[in-house]
């Protein structure tokens, strides 16, 4: 087996392989999960995965049993417990990434209040990504036989975190062949890029940009030979390409609220009081919802003349409901008085899950009822189960939810729904739907293996964060007393610029699509432009036109539009 590995390769391009090249049977493409699971397949190791949500969960149930009044977090974990645990669970997970042994005393106050949390006799906490790698790395320090021919790794040895430094030192005394890419040696000056064009293509909306790029992909003759970078939702893009009979690059924006995804949402919104009609009327109307559509379709048309749940109208429609029920339940064979009996049921149901079993906004609510509301949905998904495969996930959100709330006596609407957030996070829009296309699509700029002639960068707008440090010098000095030496935040950033420089080396001909205006505020131009700009060599090679001139304008170079 031969492996190309990049911290970044987990999914999100197409083709999965080298574009431009053919997938061969024993050659992988691996990120970093995909080459922990594999390594954990081999070496007999793994466990079920476990949702970060629930991770969290058991270790806010850690934070909140320790009652130490002197512990640096308590302030946070009084004021919202479940953002502290997700926070803190994160320094564990980068501590333990880093091969941080809590036992050790006279560390300095913060680490050993995470100390005391970890090795404290609690329910075990989950196995997260770091425990995972940590397991590896010690069992291929063993030198156990691996069915790995050779890794290539796309980032420079000196770019890569510590942990892996290690790891794959150890994969290489265990007989497989570990190529690493070069990187410029310190005070050597990198190769200049070998352009023939770079064209920054600009205009205040999106909709002007995928219209000039789908019909400039659509001239192509020979589309194979660019690739799609969408480094920002591509549902405009999408729309255009789909216009011009073009495959969708399958990039829209992640939202978790589409699709049967939005079910559960859509139940827990529903459960207070207050009445919101919109979201109830959006609970009604939504594809696969709960409540059957001849019923939902008469709640909507009462709630349309007559918003409110109070009004003789609701009531109304809540007996025509059981009538027409009755009716269904008389031609499925049921005998009238059976059916009758059984239609009531179902209506009165209805009529206090919808209008009578609400919680109070403002208030603490019971966990059950929560809880019977998330298995009342549980079961209606699982009649979609062999059907719908997004059922399966849906049930599982469900299942991760319940499990968390387990233990909990009450519960406020602010809680619930940050837990909620966790529990189902990003999912892709149900509306970006990905098509093979001759061309390459990817979303990030570590993805571009290969040599292309065109790369289209979408969203050619700086979206970096500042990078937090989060641990002090005299952590970072005692934990590296300790062997434990943290990778500086500015570890990562280096290595995005990598991948954004050897872009320059991996094309001919570089698109840059940047907005200017976003939500009303001018957008900043990604800093790439600036490196370039400053680069001898490009100064007559750069062109910056609107949109409506792509496929008019040409560029220094080779003519973009062939």
């Amino acid at each position: 087996m031969k492996i190309t590995f990049g911290l970044n390769l987990d999914g999100g391009n197409w083709p999965e392989f080298e574009h431009g090249c053919d997938a061969l049977l024993g050659d992988v493409v691996l990120g970093s999960q995909g080459l922990i699971g594999l390594l954990e397949t081999h070496l007999g190791l793994g466990e079920d995965e476990c949702a970060q949500a629930i991770r969290i969960r058991r270790y806010m149930g850690r934070l909140l049993e320790r009652q130490d009044r002197s512990a640096f977090y308590v302030e946070s974990l009084q004021a919202d417990a479940w953002a502290t645990a997700r926070e803190l669970l994160n320094w564990r997970d980068e501590l333990i990434f880093y091969g941080w042994n809590p036992e050790q005393g006279n560390a300095p106050a913060r680490l050993m209040d995470l100390a005391t949390i970890e090795v404290m006799d609690a329910e075990p906490l989950p196995s997260g990504f770091s425990d995972r790698f940590i397991m590896v790395l010690n069992a291929v320090k063993k030198s156990p036989f691996l069915p790995i021919a050779s890794i290539h790794c796309i980032e420079p040895m000196q770019l890569l975190p510590a942990p892996w430094r290690e790891l794959f030192s150890a994969l290489g005394k265990c007989g497989v062949e570990v190529n690493i890419e070069d990187a410029p040696v310190a005070g050597e000056a990198s190769p200049e890029p070998d352009l023939d064009a770079v064209v920054m293509l600009t205009a205040e909306h999106e909709g002007a940009l995928a219209r000039s790029v789908a019909a400039w992909l659509k001239g192509e003759d020979d589309k194979s030979s660019s690739v799609l970078l969408c480094q920002q939702d591509s549902g405009k893009l999408d729309e255009a390409l789909r216009k011009q009979g073009l495959p969708q690059t399958g990039q829209g924006e992640e939202s978790a609220q589409k699709g049967i995804l939005q079910l559960l949402p859509l139940v827990l919104e529903n459960l207070w009081k207050p009445v919101r009609i919109e979201h109830l009327v959006e609970l009604l109307s939504a594809p696969l919802s709960p409540v059957p559509g001849f019923a939902a379709n008469r709640l909507i048309s009462v709630l349309a003349r007559k918003p409110g749940l109070e009004s003789a109208e609701w009531d109304h429609a809540i007996a025509e409901i059981a009538e027409v029920k009755g009716t269904f339940l008389i031609k499925d064979g049921m005998k009238p008085d059976d059916a009758k009996q059984e239609a009531d049921a179902f209506a009165n149901d209805l009529n206090h899950w919808l209008k009578h079993d609400r919680l109070d906004i403002n208030e603490d609510a019971p966990v059950t009822v929560i809880v019977r509301a998330i298995e009342r949905l549980q079961l209606h998904l699982s009649r979609f189960q062999h059907t719908i495969p997004m059922a399966f996930v849906a049930m599982g959100h469900c299942r991760d939810l319940v499990m968390i709330l387990a233990d909990l006596g009450q519960i406020n609407k602010s809680l619930l729904d940050r837990i909620l957030d966790d529990v189902i996070g990003p999912g892709r829009s149900a509306n970006s739907v990905r098509e093979a296309a001759s061309w390459g699509v990817i979303d990030d700029a570590g993805q571009l293996c290969g040599d292309v002639d065109t790369l289209i960068w979408w969203g050619f707008n700086d979206h970096s964060a500042p990078a937090s440090n989060i641990w002090t010098n005299e952590e970072r000095s005692w934990l590296k007393s300790s062997g434990v030496s943290l990778d500086l935040p500015s570890l990562g950033r280096a290595r995005e610029r990598y991948h954004w420089l050897n872009c320059l080396h991996r094309c001919k001909r570089l698109l840059l699509c940047r907005t200017t205006i976003a939500d009303g505020t001018p957008t900043i131009v990604h800093p790439l432009w600036s490196e370039l700009e400053n680069k001898p060599c490009m100064q007559n090679r750069l062109v910056e036109i609107p949109a409506t001139g792509l496929l008019q304008q040409k560029p220094p170079g080779e003519k973009l539009n062939n």
